[in-house]
């Protein structure tokens, strides 16, 4: 609403003229934001109160785990653990929150102050932190198929039914509470509301503000108020899940982002035309009990219940090998193959990046990872659900690379490749003592000759160059519990006979988990 002063009145009255301005949920959810500046018809004006009376808020559990989350208000907050995954956590005071579904807000500006220029219409967009939850039944996956005998494990299935819910925590800020939500821990600010009257609270302002007709305007001193209220959409359509190559031992942003775009431009040139209604979200689900993730892409159809696109390209297993094989020759023949300096162009997989994910998609990367899945699309098999299919040999590699990244990070050792050395690996050295070296070696087999009773496979074996007695050969085990839980009396026997040889040093390394930001 604008409001100006009539002319000519000797009283100071005003004029106030109303505009209604709709935008699709997915958008609304940030541009029609409390605090947030609105733009339309050459004015400029702040989104100060929410409508109530439309939707009221609403009280929830998000679990910290995993992506599952309840309307308690109707199913009445009865679990102790999560119903999804089992996390004792489900029930902690910070996981119950209040949501609200955006649905009318308003805002009101002297037409003359919120007027804008062509010259001063610099827009200062506003950023909030938007997490999209996935959330579906097992009984909603209709098809699901596994490509696992390569060199990377993948797998795809259809999801007849899938509920996403968009949620906006709120602008950034230091001094926010940290909540768990679906393993990511993050200042979330939600937005502060008068319960009377809807009146959003500015962070910086000394006197709470309430509209003119608020119960609470005439006695401020009870005023209620919501403190962390989360703004939300909900959608349920039909998707595709696939699992991405990647696990919670790897950081490795370049294949999430790079697959994942690949796939989007598959599904371009599959059905041949606008695809704009299919949009993907990465996300991730625990297993072991939390000690590792999985991670997934998901493509889901925009409009609530599906068009049908996602469901006849799941009618068979040929049907995506074919978008796969789009996808690869669509990368392999880009013109910009031919510039050494680019790695990718908006003729390709730059068009589906987001600003979230920028920096790393790779066309190189994308093409480097469908040629492998395609070279295993023979072996591919009908499955349950591609949750079943096994990272073993994935999470074994992915923590080798960590470890070594570990080393090179720290500052007080130097660490470079060894070619001169019988089976590579790498040399050590530390500044404080540089005249001592280590070498480095991968995946070496300790038996009879080497004086242990049972043969055991340390992930690496540190040896010092210089032979001294007092210096000894470090075995170093690097997997966790996810491996050896079902394993665990044959694995102690084992290290113990490294021990009892004599010769070896034992090591568990513990690197912690690689640190993330979501995409």
């Amino acid at each position: 609403m604008l409001w100006r002063r009539k002319d000519g009145g000797e009283t100071r009255e005003y004029q106030n003229t109303t505009y209604e301005y709709e935008r699709p949920a997915s958008t609304a959810l940030a541009e029609l934001a409390p605090l947030n500046n609105f733009y339309a018809g050459g004015h400029k004006v702040e989104i100060e109160q929410i409508d109530l009376k439309v939707s009221e808020p609403e009280n929830w559990r998000i679990c910290s785990h995993c992506n599952y989350s309840e309307n308690i208000d109707q199913t009445g907050d009865q679990h102790k653990y999560c119903p999804k995954c089992g996390t004792p956590g489900w029930a902690d005071a910070g996981q119950k929150t209040t949501l609200l579904k955006l649905r009318q807000v308003y805002a009101r500006s002297s037409a003359r102050d919120s007027q804008i220029s062509d010259e001063s219409d610099s827009r200062e967009p506003a950023f909030f932190q938007r997490q999209l939850l996935v959330s579906f039944e097992k009984e909603d996956v209709s098809a699901a198929y596994a490509i696992d005998e390569g060199e990377i494990p993948f797998g795809f299935e259809f999801l007849s039914k899938v509920t996403l819910r968009d949620i906006n925590f709120g602008k950034m800020a230091d001094d926010a509470n940290e909540l768990m939500i679906a393993g990511e821990a993050k200042k979330r600010t939600g937005f502060k509301v008068c319960l009377g009257c809807g009146m959003v609270q500015r962070p910086r302002d000394h006197e709470p503000r309430h509209d003119l007709s608020c119960k609470y305007r005439a006695e401020p001193e009870k005023a209620k108020f919501e403190d962390y209220l989360y703004l939300y959409r909900q959608l349920e359509s039909e998707a595709l899940r696939i699992l991405l190559p990647v696990t919670s031992y790897s950081n490795d942003r370049v294949v999430e982002a790079s697959l994942g775009a690949a796939i989007q431009l598959g599904l371009k040139h599959y059905f041949k035309g606008n695809v704009d209604h299919l949009k993907g979200v990465v996300y991730r689900e625990p297993e072991n009990e939390g000690e590792s993730w999985r991670q997934y892409l998901v493509i889901y159809d925009t409009v609530p219940g599906g068009t049908g696109s996602l469901k006849e390209l799941m009618r068979t297993p040929d049907n995506l090998l074919k978008l796969l094989e789009l996808a690869y020759k669509a990368l392999v023949e880009c013109s910009c193959n031919h510039d050494t300096h680019k790695d990718g162009c908006y003729r390709c997989v730059y068009a589906y990046r987001d600003r979230g994910r920028m920096k790393y998609v790779s066309r190189d990367q994308a093409r480097l990872l469908l040629a492998k899945i395609l070279k295993a699309s023979a072996s591919i098999r009908v499955i349950d659900s591609i949750k079943n299919i096994s990272l073993d040999a994935m999470m074994g590699s992915e923590l080798e690379k960590r470890f070594i990244h570990c080393l090179q990070d720290n500052k007080n050792l130097l660490v470079s490749r060894s070619y001169a050395h019988q089976n590579a690996g790498w040399i050590i050295n530390t500044r404080t003592e540089p005249a001592m070296s280590w070498h480095l070696k991968a995946q070496v087999d300790l038996g009879v000759k080497e004086g242990v009773g049972i043969l055991s496979r340390p992930d690496y074996v540190l040896y010092p160059l210089m032979q001294s007695e007092k210096i000894k050969p470090v075995a170093i085990f690097l997997d966790g519990f996810a491996f050896h839980k079902d394993s665990v009396s044959d694995d102690v026997q084992k290290r113990q006979a490294i021990k009892d040889s004599g010769n070896f040093l034992g090591m568990d390394s513990d690197l912690g988990r690689p640190s993330r930001t979501r995409y």
